[in-house]
């Protein structure tokens, strides 16, 4: 039998790591906000770069026809802007997430976690530009370009700012007990 902080293994029974200390809580809880992020942040690189490539093949032969140059442009335009649907995703998964933080002061605000729904719901305006080639839903319009930029920058930022926060303090001890943690003495947990 393999015994350690929190687990034990034995060819009978396989268990999971249980945090044995808000301490760990704290750490999961940061990865459970982290991961959607990291998984989103990933589909946006690729956006942005196969956007930036279709750009430099726009540019690269000016000799083409501008029929062409107009049609890789549009491309990269329009894959920048419909790929807003991946931050919308990625912003109701964190929300969901930051409700579940149920301690007495969660590492998200409340108030920030319902500016980024509100946000994913703002940014269906987004799709504008599939419809769209004048007023505020085309692609250089208010609600399909400048609003969902402007979200995005604060929630990257908000979020980013009180993500950080959270690393620098104390893990809250205040938690209601969880029953892997009132099943008897440390020791118990471990056999």
């Amino acid at each position: 039998m393999l015994r350690g902080k929190g687990f034990s293994v034995n060819a009978r029974n396989i268990s999971r790591p249980q945090p044995s200390d808000c301490e760990a809580t704290n750490r999961s809880a940061i990865i459970k906000l982290r991961l959607p992020q990291e998984k989103e942040n990933f589909s946006a690189r690729l956006i942005i770069f196969f956007n930036c490539c279709a750009w430099i093949v726009a540019a690269y032969r000016p000799e083409s026809g501008a029929d062409v140059i107009q049609s890789w442009y549009d491309w990269s335009w329009f894959a920048f802007l419909l790929g807003w649907i991946y931050l919308a995703i990625e912003m109701v998964a964190t929300g969901i997430v930051e409700l579940m933080d149920h301690r007495t002061q969660p590492m998200i605000p409340r108030w920030l976690t319902w500016f980024t729904f509100f946000g994913a719901l703002a940014l269906l305006g987004a799709a504008g530009p599939a419809f769209f080639k004048s007023g505020p839903f085309a692609y250089h319009g208010l609600l399909a370009f400048y609003l969902p930029v402007i979200i995005w920058g604060a929630y990257l930022a908000l979020t980013t700012f009180y993500m950080m926060k959270g690393f620098e303090r104390a893990p809250d001890r205040t938690q209601s007990p969880t029953p892997a943690s009132t099943a008897g003495t440390p020791g118990d947990r471990l056999s």
